[in-house]
C-alpha cells in the first residue's frame, strides 16, 4: 500500500483465487505485486482509465454485489426447493434468496459429552482476518509466519433458519453476525467469560424468531466420501415489510384478478 496511489495500476502474480462469500484473491509466500509494470495490458489499462474508465459502473462478484453470481438478480427460493431443484448440484455454484426465520443458536447450546462447546467466532490477526492460534503469551498467524500481542475475534456462528416448508443450517460470518446481535464478536467473548452465562444467552436468545432476507450460495462439496451441498450465508438483512408487501401486491395483480 505505501507503494502504490491513486490511479496506479496494480500486476499481482501467482495470486490464490477462492469462493468465500462470492469472490476472493489471497496472495500466498510465492505471490508477486506490481506497481505500474511494463506491460501492454497495464498502459492500456491506464489509458482506459484516464479516458473515462474511472467513471464505469461495475458488478461487484462478492458479497456487496447483491447479484446472484454473474450479476443476475438472486431467484427467491423456498428452503425445500434447495433438494426438489438440485441448486448447488451443478459444477458452478448456485445463488438465491430465502425468506426465512432464525429458530436456534448453536451458541446456546450445553457442551457436550467431551466437554466442549460448539465454536461461534474464531482468533484472528487483525490486518488480514486469518486465523491465529494461541503461542505463549500472544498469537501466531502461521500463514504468515507472524507472532502478535493480540487478536481480533469474528463470528463465525451456526445458526438454524426455518420457512413454511423446511429447515436449514448455515454459518452467519462476521458482518452480518455482529449486525444481527448488535455488537463486536470481542464484547460478546466478554460475556461468554462471566460465570454467569445468562447474559450471553440472552444477547443469541433476542435474535430467535426475527425474519431475514438471505441470500445465499449453494455448491455441492466431497465430505466423508459423500456428496453434499454446502449452503453458505452471503449476506443477509432484515424483512422490509413494506417491500414485501408491495412485491407481493405487483405478483398478485400479475395474475390479472
Amino acid at each position: 500500500e505505501s507503494h502504490a496511489s491513486a490511479n496506479d495500476v496494480v500486476a499481482i502474480r501467482s495470486v490464490r483465487v477462492g469462493d468465500y462469500q462470492g469472490c476472493s484473491l489471497n496472495t500466498t509466500r510465492s505471490s508477486i505485486i506490481q506497481v505500474n509494470p511494463e506491460l501492454p495490458e497495464a498502459a492500456a489499462l491506464k489509458e482506459w482509465y484516464s479516458s473515462g474508465g474511472d467513471k464505469a459502473t461495475f458488478t461487484s462478484v462478492s458479497s456487496g454485489g447483491g447479484g446472484a453470481g454473474g450479476g443476475a438478480a438472486a431467484p427467491r427460493k423456498l428452503i425445500a426447493e434447495i433438494e426438489t431443484e438440485g441448486l448447488g448440484t451443478d459444477t458452478k455454484p448456485s445463488y438465491f434468496q430465502l425468506k426465512c426465520t432464525i429458530a436456534y443458536c448453536s451458541a446456546t447450546a450445553d457442551a457436550g459429552p467431551e466437554g466442549k462447546k460448539r465454536a461461534w467466532c474464531y482468533t484472528a490477526n487483525p490486518e488480514t482476518k486469518k486465523k491465529v492460534v494461541a503461542q505463549g503469551q500472544g498469537w501466531m498467524d502461521e500463514s504468515a509466519n507472524k507472532y502478535m500481542d493480540t487478536c481480533q475475534r469474528r463470528y463465525i456462528s451456526n445458526l438454524k433458519f426455518v420457512d413454511e416448508t423446511g429447515q436449514i443450517f448455515m454459518t452467519v460470518f462476521d458482518e452480518d453476525c455482529a449486525k444481527l446481535v448488535g455488537m463486536s464478536a470481542d464484547e460478546l467473548y466478554e460475556l461468554e467469560g462471566k460465570q454467569d452465562q445468562s447474559e450471553f444467552k440472552d444477547v443469541w436468545n433476542k435474535t430467535l424468531f426475527s425474519q431475514h432476507i438471505v441470500k445465499v450460495r449453494a455448491k455441492s462439496e466431497r465430505w466423508e466420501e459423500k456428496d453434499r451441498v454446502k449452503c453458505t450465508i452471503v449476506n443477509m438483512a432484515p424483512v422490509n415489510y413494506a417491500g414485501e408487501n408491495k412485491a407481493l401486491l405487483e405478483r398478485i395483480r400479475a395474475y390479472k384478478l
